[in-house]
């Protein structure tokens, strides 16, 4: 007999919530008294209409639900003792489930104390009575806060009933027979051994574990049947290893299926967690080679553990059916082709505006330039999640605080907004027919500028139905300092329609500014309005590293102060604003700095303060 901890409850009158474990055990279906049940306690989240939950008169539990948006969710909070959470080592429920979408999906999921990985599940239940078993050992349940239950977790709209006949959990090992955790190769787990020599992958293909994919092999192929419902990003997968696989230049996936159908292959890091992608490919019907380029990723890939290949069939489409077949796969020393790759943005101080967008996913998105520079959007039905995208580059993108976009036909649909797939802003759904999003990028950080970099839309994630809206502008845009009584200073430094200066803001306030040789009369600027300019009377800027070099200040581009050239290392410089006349100050203005326009090498110099003064 396993040794318990019970509360000392009344069984009698199981009166308040500390009893809910005590009581559950009174007459909920299980497999032993020794076991937990999870039949009872359990309430709707995110929205409480969502789910409703009845406990029958023969023990039963039924769940009905009704969405009205992706991953709502119901609960169950463990408030049974720690000792005997840490002894369980299965969940097993025993149900059916019907739904209005023929998608049965159950995702369960664990959440923890502290800094624990949430664990996570999902499978598909029968109409018929079934049993499902969740291996738990190893899970640390005695730490757990609770169990998350999502009934067809991205669906948006669908309604269903569950019905549990029982659901605890046990000290019990697990029935293998009734697994539902398929995150693992079925049978054998085979591993690519990848040398200087064999670069072939032809072993071990296997369902991901979303349980839409089933592989058979004969002799090197292997014939692949799919069903997609809600994994429009399910994905067949091998396992690779070798620190060989550094020395090849592409990985090659032969596939035969359907003309017409999209196909993606991944290399997936999963010590870093990041997918490196290739081009969408559309089969033709016959032998298609998708080719993913290594060099741009592969000198950091560990790959001396053990890594995952991706073949995604028609990712980002759900409710689809097909097969296919893999007839071949390797790491190659052939060079990816050399393709002309779609419109690449160069962000200049004079050049900000955000051109060349194109489906990330290949015939989900359709783009129209129009002759005054805005674009038309045409997307698929069932596209999901696919990604509009325009590239950007430019060292001047690190001076850039926002990016600006401006979108039409938008109303009643949800649209997300990620520059460098860093930082997002999103309307869930958009309330008007024309939106401007303002993306604040002063705190991205980890962006290699001089890289090819994305801006991605996500628009209408669930559309069943093909819909279409218009980009009526994008572009980057510089800090405006808004002066106000109190706050006088200024940053954001940038170039001012060249490219002579690199600037660098310190965590002090300082700014430190390097010229080019040859930069000429180029000029550095920064960006100030506010009514309450009116009111001030001088601009005083302080400069160190200026020592023999000429400089003139000029606020507003109307007034200035020069020195030709300093006579000390550190300077101040303070303009006289008392004459400046004719200047509307609610538009955005410059104060503009000329340094060294004479250099012919390069110079630097650090601007160490600057700000706005008022008559005392």
């Amino acid at each position: 007999m396993k040794k318990w901890t019970i509360a000392a409850v009344s069984l009698a009158t199981c009166a308040t919530v500390g009893l809910l474990a005590a009581c559950d055990s009174c007459n909920d279906k299980k497999g032993s008294t020794e076991d937990i049940s999870l039949m009872k306690s359990w309430k709707g989240n995110e929205n409480e209409d969502t789910y409703s939950f009845k406990n029958q008169a023969n023990g039963d539990l039924t769940v009905k639900y009704s969405k009205s948006g992706q991953w709502q969710y119901a609960t169950r909070t463990f408030v049974e003792p720690e000792e005997n959470l840490a002894l369980m080592k299965t969940l097993v429920m025993e149900g059916s489930m019907v739904t209005d979408t023929g998608d049965p999906m159950v995702t369960l999921k664990i959440t923890y104390k502290g800094a624990i990985p949430e664990k996570e599940v999902h499978f598909n239940m029968s109409e018929s009575k079934a049993t499902y078993e969740w291996d738990l050992s190893g899970a640390q349940l005695d730490q757990a806060l609770g169990l998350m239950l999502f009934a067809e977790g991205n669906r948006v709209s669908a309604n269903g009933t569950i019905t549990f006949n029982s659901f605890y959990l046990t000290a019990n090992t697990i029935n293998e027979a009734n697994s539902i955790d398929k995150n693992k190769p079925s049978g054998e787990k085979a591993v690519n051994e990848i040398t200087a020599s064999n670069g072939a992958l032809n072993g071990g293909w296997y369902d991901s574990g979303d349980g839409v994919y089933t592989v058979e092999k004969s002799a090197n192929e292997y014939g692949v049947e799919y069903s997609k419902k809600s994994f429009e990003y399910a994905n067949v997968q091998a396992i690779v290893k070798g620190d060989a696989i550094k020395n090849y230049k592409t990985l090659r996936v032969t596939v035969k299926g359907t003309a017409g159908e999209n196909f993606r292959i991944n290399f997936y890091d999963g010590e870093k967690q990041q997918n490196h992608e290739s081009e969408i490919v559309t089969l033709t019907g016959g032998d298609d080679v998708i080719i993913l380029d290594l060099t741009t990723f592969i000198a950091d890939f560990n790959c001396s553990i053990e890594q995952k290949v991706f073949v995604m069939a028609q990712p980002g489409v759900k409710d689809v059916k097909g097969t296919f077949t893999i007839k071949n796969a390797e790491f190659s020393m052939e060079d990816a082709p050399v393709t002309e790759g779609p419109f690449l943005n160069t962000i200049t101080s004079a050049n900000r505006a955000v051109k060349g967008w194109y489906s990330g996913d290949a015939g989900v998105f359709n783009v129209t330039e129009n002759d005054d520079g805005s674009f038309d959007v045409t997307k698929k039905a069932g596209g999901s999640w696919a990604q509009l995208k325009a590239n950007v580059t430019g060292a001047e993108l690190a001076n850039m605080a926002s990016f600006k976009i401006t979108l039409s036909g938008v109303e009643g649909k949800k649209v997300i907004v990620k520059p460098f797939d860093k930082v997002e802003v999103k309307a869930e759904p958009a309330e008007t027919d024309e939106i401007t999003f303002t993306v604040d990028l002063t705190g991205v950080t980890g962006v290699d500028y001089g890289t090819t970099l994305p801006i991605l839309i996500f628009f209408d994630m669930d559309n069943t139905e093909d819909s279409s809206f218009t980009i009526e502008s994008a572009e980057f845009n510089y800090k405006v300092n808004e002066i106000t009584a109190t706050d006088k200073t200024v940053s954001g430094w940038h170039n001012n329609g060249g490219s002579a200066y690199t600037v660098t803001e310190n965590t002090d306030g300082t700014v430190d500014v390097t010229k080019k040789a040859g930069g000429g009369w180029d000029t550095l600027r920064v960006d100030v309005t506010g009514a309450e300019l009116a009111n001030m009377t001088s601009f005083k800027i302080t400069l160190s590293g200026v020592k023999d070099k000429n400089v003139i200040v000029k606020p507003f581009d109307k007034v200035e102060s020069k020195l030709e050239p300093a006579t000390q290392d550190e300077v101040t410089i303070t303009v006289d604003l008392t004459q400046v006349k004719d200047v509307d100050f609610n538009t955005v203005l410059p104060v503009l700095i000329f340094f060294d326009w004479d250099n012919q090498t390069d110079v630097s110099f650090k601007i160490v303060s600057a700000e706005f003064a008022a008559a005392q």
